[in-house]
């Protein structure tokens, strides 16, 4: 209902077109709505015996009225949405509009006030601005700021709400959120240091001052997309005081131009970086058409506990891109997760996209996590992937949080992460299960039209025999190689490794719809030993082996 309403407010706003009036002012000026749920701003001008319109909202563009009647004070329209005809009726007093619209039995009110005409002098202030005008680039030159302030709409607002929260919610945060600078305006509460008109704002934006740095990256529309989006979002509706009006005046004394300065491009540093064909952070993994929705607890902070306990979380993920091609792990279309805290491959994925780089330390949003986008063809639970040599249990013995989850690694006599070797586009992770020692190499390989995950293991003799948890049953897995075998388990299927005995194996992962693996197995090529991928590899008297060992 509340966006319905904002709809009807809108098609009121537009009812001032074309009509006569009867008041010595006629309806001309800049003129506040207010209803339940939103607001919105229109300016009028008065040609002959009729209006002309110019009006910007949050959630709708222009909307216009027919059949509009006016007798004496009293006004009186028919509303069309959506094929429904609806009744709209009000009363002017003054400067103010009192009316309501007719939905069936349910009365909208709407509240308009005409904003005063007279121009306000903003409010000076002796400010010492980083840059210089002569620090700006070209693109601020010849600005027509009148123009692009005009400008604002909902198109508007939803960008500045996205350069907000990329650029200024960290420093600021919101009402409900502190920001990391305490000396950093609060918008919601608190007077503006550099002056509170649009204009004042810009330059504050654009040559910064205080602990206020310039926003060299960002052109002036989006400068002046955010500053709208500061105004209405956080000013208008909590701190009126400091709301300057914008009328025509106003606009006529800023410089004058023909420039809106260069066009605003996509910026995504955090996606368009080539990381290398892997990325280790922390991941959620999860199928986009049939993993669960993402949820976080409402309020203010602190937040209760969430219920994550069955999510797939992978909190030292290794994140290996399987599929050739340039641009690095971002510009995959093939993936597995190798979490070294649980010694696991948490699961593996196919899609156009690797993750939806939610995170602060990836696209700067706060209360969030990554995770992965596209076909989650299978996936395994959290929780040690290895048997734990010493009493052949399963069980995560690993720290446990107030909500239930575990957290850290496995103890070093269980399993012990030692670090990665690439050599040039190989990828060779090591790491000990009691006293054998263990190289892996992450792949795929296709058969026909499908996608086949591989894992390839060189598994040094143990003093015990190993086990692990390659996947829940049901999934399609088959092996070549020599040294171990598969079997079921507890509902998992899991790879046995003999007392004393070496392994070479190649591990085949397959999505359950796939039919024909273990024959595809048997015609794949067999695992390759992974010691090479551990010497250094000269060419052109480069050294081309970098290591990422742990601690």
């Amino acid at each position: 209902m509340k966006y319905k309403i904002r709809i009807f407010v809108l098609l009121l706003i537009s009812m001032v077109c074309f009509y006569n009036c009867s008041f010595d002012r006629g309806f001309s000026g800049t003129w506040d709505l207010e209803f339940e749920g939103g607001y919105g701003t229109m300016e009028l001008e008065k040609k002959g015996n009729s209006y002309i319109v110019r009006m910007s909202t949050l959630d709708m563009g222009n909307i216009s009225m027919n059949n509009v009647t006016i007798d004496g004070n009293k006004l009186s329209a028919d509303v069309g949405i959506s094929e429904e005809e609806l009744k709209m009726s009000g009363v002017f007093e003054g400067e103010k509009f009192t009316g309501h619209i007719l939905d069936g039995d349910e009365e909208i009110p709407i509240v308009a006030k005409r904003q005063d005409d007279q121009y306000l002098e903003p409010r000076k202030g002796d400010v010492k601005y980083i840059l210089a005008d002569s620090d700006l680039g070209k693109g601020e030159k010849d600005l027509d700021h009148a123009g692009l302030i005009r400008d604002f709409d909902g198109e508007a607002f939803e960008r500045g709400e996205r350069v907000y929260n990329s650029n200024c919610i960290n420093c600021h945060g919101t009402p409900e959120m502190e920001g990391s600078i305490p000396l950093s305006n609060k918008f919601w509460e608190q007077p503006f240091k550099f002056g509170n008109d649009l204009f004042a704002m810009y330059k504050t934006v654009s040559k910064g001052s205080g602990s206020m740095p310039p926003q060299v990256t960002l052109t002036p529309q989006e400068k002046y997309d955010v500053i709208l989006y500061i105004r209405e979002n956080f000013v208008r509706p909590n701190n009126k005081e400091e709301y300057y009006p914008v009328s025509s005046e106003y606009l006529a004394q800023l410089p004058e131009g023909t420039s809106w300065g260069p066009a605003a491009k996509p910026y995504h540093p955090w996606s368009d970086m080539d990381y290398g064909n892997f990325f280790i952070n922390t991941y959620e993994l999860a199928d986009a058409e049939t993993g669960p929705e993402r949820f976080h607890s409402d309020g203010p902070t602190p937040f209760p506990d969430e219920n994550y306990l069955e999510n797939n979380f992978a909190y030292k993920g290794i994140a290996v891109r399987l599929d050739e091609g340039s641009g690095g792990v971002s510009d995959g279309k093939a993936w597995m997760i190798f979490d070294h805290d649980l010694m696991r491959v948490a699961g593996g994925w196919t899609g156009e996209g690797f993750i939806d780089w939610n995170g602060i330390l990836l696209n700067d949003k706060h209360e969030t996590y990554p995770r992965t986008i596209g076909k989650l063809h299978f996936e395994t639970p959290v929780g040690p992937a290895w048997e734990n040599p010493s009493n052949g249990s399963f069980e995560d013995t690993r720290f446990k949080a107030r909500d239930g989850r575990r957290f850290g690694p496995l103890p070093n006599k269980w399993s012990h992460y030692k670090g990665i070797y690439h050599n040039g586009n190989n990828i060779v992770i090591s790491y000990t299960v009691g006293n054998s020692t263990i190289l892996e190499r992450l792949g795929m390989e296709k058969m026909e039209d499908q996608i086949v995950f591989t894992r390839t293991l060189n598994i040094s003799p143990s003093a015990t025999a190993l086990k692990m948890r390659v996947a829940p049953e049901g999934t399609k897995v088959a092996i070549n190689g020599s040294g171990a075998s598969l079997g079921n388990l507890d509902g998992f299927v899991v790879l046995e490794v003999p007392k004393g005995r070496s392994a070479n194996i190649k591990l085949l992962i397959a999505n359950i719809r796939v039919e024909g693996l273990d024959e595809f197995a048997k015609n794949s090529a067999l695992p390759e030993s992974l010691e090479k991928y551990t010497k250094a590899l000269f060419k052109n008297n480069l050294y081309i082996l970098t290591c990422s060992f742990a601690h």
